[in-house]
């Protein structure tokens, strides 16, 4: 690991800038805070994309979303956009001293969490397959296991959908739908649908009007779902769509960009208006529609941006309760998460699931969402800032392994890599242990699906030999 001068550089830069808040900390901060927020976005994209990340890479989508999740809030409050909240991170902090000190400390993890990504290099990697007929049959065995794969997990994950949103229409709130769907043991095969879509889209390389298709009804589906109220875990695996798409099947043209621009309009408006309606005890048809109409002539982008750039009130309840309410728990958040590995059906593993959250250690009864930021001073206070290197690290190995299978075309491989990818981008607000049992597991079925088709001598030629 040799550290780029660049990254040294802006951790340097915004160390320097995120220390003042220390000397005026009782003061309201919220357009230095803004100001920050975009230098720091602004320079980790450079310095990414100097380390040669694309800006439609993991690290790039990582930093961004970290930005906008967390201090969404904060650009409203400059402007005084305060009638966008009932009430804001300040009130949950509980003063404004607290506040400012969960912005500081979310400033610098932020940071050496992008000097962290740039401890990975992109490296230039050699073909493993070296003529078509071989990268044929890997795309064909990607496209079949994806097949199979999709349809073990569509009917789960369908019921779980499906059910969420016969919740959410009935007038219930979205707080503890979830929590109302239980399918079982049957759940758990619904985190096979992901990797069996990402494989058949793969598997379509070298077919695109089937490739389009496959996209068009996987982003349809994912679109279905929001109406349960979810929104943040759809976007993401959209946006891993997106990518399969446009890395290695079509590449995007200025006139997509723009009819993307669009679209993206539009879906914005469509996605407060879940977020409007699903806190809301509303059933009725004819409301919904004069609901719609309110949301599609106001301000859906200032609106959304407030909706989903509160991520800051976990790091600030933690930066209360820690070690007030509960101690730290010196990295056994990132132990205990293991366990995710194996399903907790019937309530097997215990009470152990509860140690993956750091929510329920808190002094909070709000039902709030996970966030990286948090877990890091959750388990070690202020040195958390140092501990973002090894997430920005983990972040720079995913994204090496993920352009490693595209460069080296180990087109079964990537499969279970992007479901890693979308699982990363979902941690900005998750807990570590998210994505443990869903990554592992799918990569296990495509590998022993893998391993049984070569076995049996399914396809003609041994993949990965000359």
């Amino acid at each position: 690991m040799k550290a780029n001068k660049k990254a040294i550089l802006f951790l340097l830069f915004m160390t320097l800038m995120s220390l003042p808040i220390i000397f005026v900390v009782e003061k309201e901060l919220n357009a230095y805070i803004s100001v920050i927020a975009l230098i720091e976005l602004v320079g980790a994209i450079y310095v990414l994309h100097q380390q040669g990340y694309s800006y439609f890479s993991l690290p790039v989508l990582f930093v961004l979303f970290t930005t906008i999740f967390h201090f969404g809030e904060t650009f409203l409050l400059a402007f005084g956009r305060y009638d966008f909240f009932t009430y804001t991170n300040i009130d949950l902090a509980g003063s404004m001293e607290t506040y400012n000190l969960a912005n500081l400390f979310a400033f610098l993890v932020e940071a050496f969490t992008v000097f962290g990504i740039t401890l990975k290099t992109q490296k230039g990697q050699r073909l493993i397959f070296y003529n078509n007929e071989e990268e044929s049959v890997e795309l064909e065995r990607a496209f079949f296991i994806g097949t199979v794969l999709f349809m073990v997990g569509i009917v789960p994950t369908y019921m779980n959908y499906s059910q969420q949103i016969v919740h959410i229409m009935a007038g219930n709130m979205y707080a503890g739908v979830r929590e109302t769907v239980d399918l079982g043991p049957i759940g758990l095969l619904g985190n096979f649908y992901q990797v069996g879509i990402f494989l058949m889209l793969i598997g379509s390389k070298n077919h695109k009007t089937r490739a389009k298709i496959i996209l068009a009804l996987a982003v349809a589906f994912e679109a279905l779902c929001m109406l349960s109220g979810n929104r943040s875990s759809q976007i993401l695996k959209i946006i891993a769509l997106l990518f399969i798409y446009y890395r290695i099947i079509q590449k995007i043209t200025p006139k997509k960009i723009v009819v993307f621009s669009i679209i993206g309009y539009f879906t914005v408006v469509v996605l407060y208006f879940i977020s409007a309606y699903r806190n809301a005890n509303i059933a009725d048809l004819s409301m919904l529609k004069s609901r719609f109409i309110e949301v599609a002539t106001g301000e859906p982008l200032l609106e959304l941006l407030a909706q989903l750039g509160s991520n800051l009130n976990v790091v600030a309840l933690t930066l209360v309760s820690i070690p007030a309410y509960n101690p730290f728990n010196f990295g056994l958040t990132y132990i205990v998460s293991w366990c995710a590995i194996y399903p907790n059906t019937g309530g097997l593993l215990g009470n152990i699931p509860n140690m993956y959250a750091f929510l329920n250690y808190l002094d909070t009864e709000l039902p709030l969402g996970g966030s990286y930021i948090g877990e890091l001073y959750f388990n070690f206070g202020w040195f958390g800032i140092l501990f973002a290197i090894c997430v920005g690290w983990f972040v720079g190995w995913a994204s090496l392994k993920v352009e490693t299978t595209i460069s080296q075309r180990r087109w079964i491989q990537l499969g279970p890599y992007m479901v890693l990818f979308y699982s990363l981008l979902w941690w900005v607000r998750d807990y570590f242990s998210g994505w443990i049992f869903r990554t592992v597991w799918c990569a296990v079925a495509v590998w022993l699906i893998n391993k049984f088709l070569k076995n049996r001598k399914i396809t003609k030629i041994s993949l990965g030999r000359k």
